[in-house]
């Protein structure tokens, strides 16, 4: 890859100066992190900013008596320093394209959650933003609340693995990125995924529309590479918003850190 098509980052220290283009693509520690690895695959000029959230410190840890989140994705060694750190709380923001990411890339405990989306939902808010679109890899127990046959067993299927998206509407949202896609049905099956259950409640009590694009699992690989679902994000939001995107850096260039167990999340996590 030519230097001239890697991320460029162009950094503003002050975090007043912070802001959110009108759409935005969700990203987080979904079940694999594919929805993280799909969106850090991003071929753009990039501004990267910390996204504070009060409450929530982010950083190694240096002995104090608090919990602090860690980036869940690393980049692996050798990555060019001009393509930027990755941190637990971060908004990249398109320099041309006019989107913007928000990477929730840390195991944000369940209790913590709604820390992160009253600052998400504030700056939605404040800068005004009219489409978002959130990207998850979900596990529902119940097939019946899936409108197609998904994913299975990912490395025998007949098709090779090719993962099928869903994207279901809310609040009314006409700003579909597939309208052909299959919708699901939340409310038919237990949904244990702390973030988006959340990013759902402060949706509805916001009245926001959003749509929610998702590859459904029936049988989890936690902390796996689920490449055809990271394969399947980036293709739709390349054909629908004319984004560019590297799979070899989202599958190869990317480590993906599992949530350590007994460390309080579980309860928000797949079970």
């Amino acid at each position: 890859m030519s230097s001239s098509s890697r991320i460029a980052v162009f950094s503003r220290m002050a975090e007043d100066q912070l802001y959110l283009n009108r759409a935005c693509l969700v990203g987080y520690c979904d079940l694999n992190a594919s929805s993280l690895r799909a969106l850090l695959g991003i071929e753009a000029r990039v501004e990267f900013w910390d996204l504070d959230v009060p409450g929530l410190p982010c950083g190694r840890d240096d002995g104090a008596q608090q919990q602090l989140l860690l980036p869940a994705c690393e980049r692996w060694d050798g990555t060019p320093p001009m393509e930027g750190e990755l941190k637990p709380l971060q908004v990249l923001n398109l320099k041309y394209e006019q989107y913007s990411l928000i990477l929730v890339n840390s195991h944000v405990p369940p209790s913590r959650v709604h820390l992160v989306m009253q600052r998400v939902f504030q700056l939605f808010e404040q800068f005004k933003v009219s489409r978002v679109h959130l990207l998850s890899c979900l596990h529902l127990p119940d097939a019946a609340a899936n409108p197609i046959e998904l994913l299975d067993d990912i490395d025998n299927r007949a098709d090779g693995g090719a993962a099928r998206l869903t994207e279901t509407a809310f609040n009314g949202a006409a700003d579909r990125l597939d309208p052909g896609l299959p919708s699901l049905d939340l409310t038919a099956s237990p949904v244990r995924d702390a973030f988006l259950c959340c990013f759902v409640q402060f949706a509805l009590v916001d009245r926001l529309p959003f749509t929610l694009l998702a590859c459904v699992r029936h049988r989890a690989k936690v902390a796996s590479v689920d490449s055809p679902s990271v394969a399947a994000f980036q293709a739709c939001l390349a054909d629908r918003l004319g984004l560019a995107f590297s799979l070899e850096r989202s599958l190869n260039g990317i480590r993906f850190h599992r949530q350590p167990v007994g460390a309080g999340g579980d309860s928000g996590m797949y079970v």
